[in-house]
C-alpha cells in the first residue's frame, strides 16, 4: 500500500534572525563526537544505531545535557552529507543545511531547551558560511511547529512524501516540495507568520 505524508517546511535564510539563547543550568550542550554518542546513547541501541550512522553521513548532532544524562539532541544535515533520505534528493542542490531528529527528554520540555537547540544549530551552520537551514515537521506536531516559529524560522512550504507500507517495513518512494504554499493556521498564532519568498 503506498501511503502519503505532508510535512510543513521551514526555513532560517539570511534575512531572518534566528537569535542565540541561553540555556537554563545546568544544561550544558556539547557537538557530537563518537565518544560522546557511545557515552549517552550506549544503553539505547536505536539511538546509539542511528546516530552513530547519521555521524559516518557527516551530519552535524548538538546534545544537550547535564553532565550525567542527555536532555535534548538534534542532528543537521549539511550541503557535504547526504541528504535526510524522506526528502526530495533535489534538496542537495540548495547547498542548504537541514535539521531533523530532534527530540526533548519529557522531564526536560517547558524549559526553553528545543529552541536554543535549534538556535545553536543554526550558528553552527552560519559559522560555516552555510545557509539557508531548514527544517519540517508534521502538521499535527504543534508543539515542535510553535518552537520552530519561535526560534525565529519561517515557513516555506509543504513537503509531500510517498512511502510503500508493508508489513515490518517502510520503504521511501518519492517526494514533491511545493515551496509556495502556506501553512495550515497555527491554533492561538495572532501575529503574521514570515513567508520565504
Amino acid at each position: 500500500m503506498v501511503v502519503r505524508k505532508s510535512y510543513l517546511a521551514f526555513c532560517a535564510g539570511p534575512e531572518r534572525e534566528v537569535p542565540r539563547r541561553e540555556l537554563p543550568a545546568p544544561i550544558r550542550p556539547a557537538f557530537a563526537t563518537f565518544g560522546l554518542v557511545s557515552d549517552f546513547f550506549g544503553q539505547d541501541g536505536s539511538r546509539l544505531g542511528t546516530f552513530l550512522r547519521f555521524m559516518e553521513q557527516g551530519y552535524i548532532g548538538l546534545i544537550l545535557h547535564d553532565g550525567h544524562e542527555w536532555a535534548s539532541y538534534g542532528w543537521m544535515s549539511t550541503p557535504d552529507s547526504a541528504p535526510p533520505v524522506q526528502l526530495p534528493s533535489g534538496i542537495r542542490k540548495l547547498g542548504a543545511n537541514w535539521i531533523i531528529y530532534c527530540h526533548t527528554r519529557k522531564e526536560y520540555r517547558g524549559r526553553g531547551l528545543y529552541k536554543a537547540l535549534l538556535a545553536s544549530l543554526v550558528e553552527r551552520a552560519r559559522e560555516k558560511g552555510r545557509q539557508p537551514v531548514y527544517i519540517h515537521t508534521e502538521k499535527s506536531n504543534l508543539a515542535s511547529r510553535r518552537g520552530i516559529l519561535g526560534a525565529g524560522f519561517g515557513e516555506a512550504g509543504i513537503i509531500k512524501c510517498y512511502f510503500l507500507r508493508m508489513p515490518r517495513i517502510s520503504v521511501f518512494l518519492k517526494a514533491g516540495w511545493d515551496r509556495s504554499r502556506p501553512h495550515p493556521p497555527l491554533p492561538g498564532r495572532q501575529e503574521p507568520v514570515f513567508k520565504k519568498e
